[in-house]
């Protein structure tokens, strides 16, 4: 039968799936076809830690720095932590009087947010979790976890529960 859903999974094969996963991941291949795709927004320095995981992992589109810097003014609300007033000052100063944009994202902050749309697999999506789910970067990786604990049978197929 074709599976169009992975909650049409049956009991014996998520048994099946939870025995594989067992035995490593050269054994839960299967994994590699259960696919997510998700809208994230994460500053620079998480995509900077998400490279690590370039396989299993495809990134779609972003969004172009350089057209979202020229959208509308910057706020402190494009950034993930507080930066200053006079930080924020000067890079408007900078797209407003039309510098390159090479030396403005030379001078964005890593805590600049940024939206891509990543396509994972669980495989690697359940090789992420193991890696982060404790990560000093709670903010960041914490709610990354979190938002794969929602997933459809998370719990069996990529946490290791159930």
């Amino acid at each position: 039968p074709i599976l169009t859903e992975i909650n049409d999974i049956s009991r014996e094969d998520i048994k099946l799936l939870q025995t594989l996963i067992k035995k490593g991941d050269e054994h839960c291949k299967a994994l590699r076809m259960i696919n997510v795709t998700a809208e994230i927004e994460a500053p620079l320095f998480f995509w900077n830690e998400l490279v690590t995981y370039t396989v299993g992992v495809t990134c779609g589109c972003s969004e172009s720095t350089m057209h979202t810097l020229k959208k509308e003014k910057l706020t402190h609300s494009n950034f993930e932590y507080e930066i200053s007033d006079d930080a924020l000052q000067y890079l408007q100063s900078l797209i407003e009087d039309n510098a390159s944009i090479d030396w403005i994202k030379n001078e964005l902050p890593s805590g600049y947010l940024q939206k891509r749309d990543i396509n994972f697999s669980y495989q690697t999506l359940a090789r992420i979790y193991k890696q982060r789910k404790d990560h000093k970067l709670v903010n960041q990786w914490g709610t990354f976890c979190k938002w794969v604990e929602g997933l459809p049978l998370a719990k069996q197929l990529i946490i290791g529960e159930g």
